[in-house]
């Protein structure tokens, strides 16, 4: 009884992985480094905003931060405030070129964890997280107490010289 099951198992075994060969081969997804550094540059959030990701100020940490690089205002005249900003002498301070992304850690598998995002729509913190998904998409969530939300942002086009 014990040699036919051998036999059978290693015939399991090597179809198993023929399936996984073939289902490899047929994925399209892309192959994307996993050294944390492909995440850095624009992104353009769920309602069209852009965010530049880059280390912080003191690249030895190792930690992700961002802040807002483009906002899309239908009055070019008007230059949106920090204004639901905690701190009451912040909110004059403008909005591009405000950090909103704070102290990420790399934990592999291009996955950034234990962030803090500064929504200033409501002037509120939250534990946040970012996943790249290929290379022109990211996922960010945050979270406060158990309640959640996730947006997919698509990796911002590159600006040609001379043009805006």
């Amino acid at each position: 009884m014990r040699r036919l099951l051998v036999p059978g198992l290693i015939l399991t075994v090597i179809a198993s992985m023929a399936i996984g060969l073939a289902q490899a081969e047929s994925d399209n997804s892309e192959v994307i480094v996993d050294d944390g550094s492909v995440i850095y540059g624009r992104w353009v959030t769920h309602r069209g905003a852009q965010i530049e990701l880059a280390p912080c100020g003191n690249q030895a940490t190792g930690q992700l931060c961002g802040f807002i690089a483009t906002i899309l205002e239908k009055d070019p005249t008007i230059i949106p405030r920090d204004k639901k900003n905690p701190d009451p002498s912040l909110r004059n301070k403008p909005l591009l070129g405000l950090p909103i992304f704070y102290n990420f850690s790399y934990y592999g598998e291009n996955r950034w964890k234990k962030g803090k995002v500064y929504n200033p729509e409501n002037g509120k913190t939250y534990k946040a997280k970012l996943k790249m998904l290929d290379s022109h998409s990211l996922r960010a969530g945050g979270c406060w107490w158990i309640f959640c939300r996730t947006y997919v942002w698509k990796r911002a086009e590159p600006v040609e010289q001379g043009k805006p």
